[in-house]
């Protein structure tokens, strides 16, 4: 199979994506019928480096611009999965969109447990200081993800439990749709952190720009550590209702000056992240994953 590399031109908004994706180890990693929502989506997928066949080309068919009306009867391909062969573990993180407008309004809840083919339990959504209010007969679209695959389903509140704690049952679903991610996807940051050299007392106040699970991109101000050099990095994370704290270490890949305008004397700094210890790591790509979803 011939690969040829993806360019921006390739994609558009709004249009699926009529052919797969892969990797430099050409691994799938982008499933055809995947529709880029925002000129930031389509920017991330061709930053990504991946690659396209060159055997198949775009099938037009599919390929429309955001604002055209769809034609009739038309779907894009999509792959599917049996929930039991995602296999959520329990305490995964689910959104609930309200179907009528998914966008709009979602609620964060965690995965407690299943009867499969009969129900999904889940927790109550919370505000600040109270439960919302979900009623019986409430149709959601729900959206988690776990490993590979970016996951949604559609699915109804059968029964509301406020005893012994609140909880909700929703509908099993039979099928839930999927979309693979590469694994070390980089999410856009824009979060403060604090830099050093390994073991080192001194800290360097920075800028988290974008973060995977295997590395991330730091500017901060002056060049205070070389390619090469062993750095310790710290920042939190707010998520699922917590304040996470992450202390990971790694090695300077790339250090070049920023370039950016208002950024006079600040350096891009490439960090390649050392193995991360669970449940850091699950912790971290639960988030980055929510993030993701957050973009569709």
């Amino acid at each position: 199979m011939e690969l040829r590399k993806l360019r921006k031109a390739d994609l558009r908004v709004g249009a699926p994506i009529a052919w797969p994706l892969f990797d430099d180890a050409a691994q799938m990693v982008v499933l055809p019928g995947f529709v880029p929502r925002s000129e930031a989506q389509r920017e991330m997928l061709a930053d990504f480096g991946l690659y396209r066949t060159h055997e198949m080309p775009v099938d037009r068919t599919l390929v429309r611009e955001a604002d055209a009306p769809a034609e009739p009867g038309a779907t894009a391909p999509a792959k599917s999965l049996s929930f039991a062969e995602v296999g959520f573990p329990i305490g995964t993180p689910f959104t609930l969109g309200v179907a009528a407008d998914p966008q709009r309004l979602r609620h964060a809840v965690k995965l407690m447990g299943w009867v499969e083919g009969d129900s999904l339990l889940v927790t109550h959504p919370r505000g600040a200081d109270h439960l919302l209010a979900i009623r019986e007969g409430d149709a959601f679209q729900v959206r988690s993800a776990h490993d590979k695959w970016t996951c949604t389903f559609d699915s109804t509140v059968l029964r509301v439990q406020l005893q012994p704690f609140p909880y909700l049952h929703l509908s099993y679903p039979a099928r839930a749709r999927v979309n693979q991610v590469r694994g070390n996807t980089r999410v856009k940051m824009g979060i403060v952190a604090s830099v050093g050299a390994r073991g080192s007392n001194v800290r360097h106040a920075c800028t988290l720009r974008d973060l995977s699970l295997g590395g991330m991109l730091i500017q901060g101000r002056g060049k205070f550590v070389s390619p090469g050099d062993e750095v310790d990095v710290y920042f939190r994370l707010q998520f699922d209702g917590e304040r996470h704290v992450f202390e990971l270490t790694g090695r300077v890949r790339s250090a070049a000056p920023a370039g950016e305008a208002g950024a006079a004397d600040s350096w891009n700094l490439g960090v390649e992240l050392d193995p991360i210890p669970e449940p850091q790591r699950r912790t971290l790509k639960l988030y980055l994953y929510s993030r993701i979803l957050e973009a569709r």
